[in-house]
């Protein structure tokens, strides 16, 4: 009888392929997991990521979710699999998958709050009350100066304490508390047992975007961007070799190559 022979998968990336024995995966989820859409209410996580995730969970691959969104919304789109991740931008932790989330920094004062959507009311913004930060969306070309300008006169304002910093994400602005960031976050994940004496792999759309997250390559690691509708000639991620990936869908047969690869 003759033997079966078994293709070994290919590695979808560009250059060589990651050392999978080595490496923990960190993903950003709007613009990456899943694409990018005016209301973040309305994002839809296709079914074979989810469980490819759910395969790289109980595999016990390392892998988190670094977002700005807040763990909970994650979780109410990925059901079953609360994986571990940093929601609201490192505000929230999940050092493993199912745990229960730490918060790091306090909520946002609620006369920021107010003031924040006052001046979303203002700019004729979607405005997004997260846990541990704040977002306006929806904001023009015409008018994403000016919404920047009010938004750091806020924060410079008694109304933040002077606790909070404004960060343009992608189309949107946030306010969210200057001691957390996503780079933070990951240098947590990476002293953990799961993650430390791994290499790190960060994919996301925001790549170039946040100065903090130069601590992947402190690890040793890589950053890698995935192409969205924002990124347009101008952007200075436009021209950044860092973007191999073409959007989502790339990402998802990352996703499908590195469970076929470990299981």
């Amino acid at each position: 009888m003759t033997g079966m022979i078994t293709t070994k998968p290919t590695c979808p990336l560009p250059g060589p392929a990651p050392d999978l024995s080595v490496t923990a995966l960190f993903l950003d989820f709007d613009g990456t997991i899943t694409d990018l859409v005016p209301d973040p209410a309305k994002v839809r996580v296709p079914g074979n990521v989810h469980e490819d995730l759910r395969a790289l969970i109980a595999a016990g691959f390392p892998v988190a979710i670094i977002t700005g969104r807040a763990l909970g919304a994650i979780d109410s789109f990925l059901p079953g699999l609360q994986p571990a991740g940093a929601g609201c931008h490192g505000a929230e932790l999940r050092e493993t998958a199912g745990a229960a989330i730490t918060h790091m920094v306090p909520s946002p004062p609620e006369k920021l709050v107010a003031m924040a959507t006052k001046a979303a009311l203002e700019f004729g913004c979607f405005f997004e009350h997260k846990p541990f930060a704040l977002a306006l969306h929806g904001i023009t070309p015409h008018n994403s100066g000016q919404v920047a300008e009010r938004l750091s006169e806020l924060t410079a304002a008694d109304a933040g304490n002077g606790d909070y910093v404004v960060k343009k994400i992608g189309p949107s602005y946030e306010i969210i508390h200057k001691n957390v960031s996503k780079g933070l976050a990951i240098g947590h994940f990476m002293q953990l047992p799961a993650f430390a004496k791994r290499v790190p792999i960060y994919i996301g759309d925001d790549v170039g975007e946040e100065p903090s997250m130069d601590t992947v390559g402190a690890w040793g690691g890589r950053q890698i961007g995935v192409t969205a509708p924002t990124i347009v000639p101008g952007d200075p991620r436009h021209n950044d070799p860092r973007y191999l990936l073409d959007g989502p869908a790339d990402l998802h047969a990352f996703l499908a190559w590195v469970v076929q690869s470990i299981t």
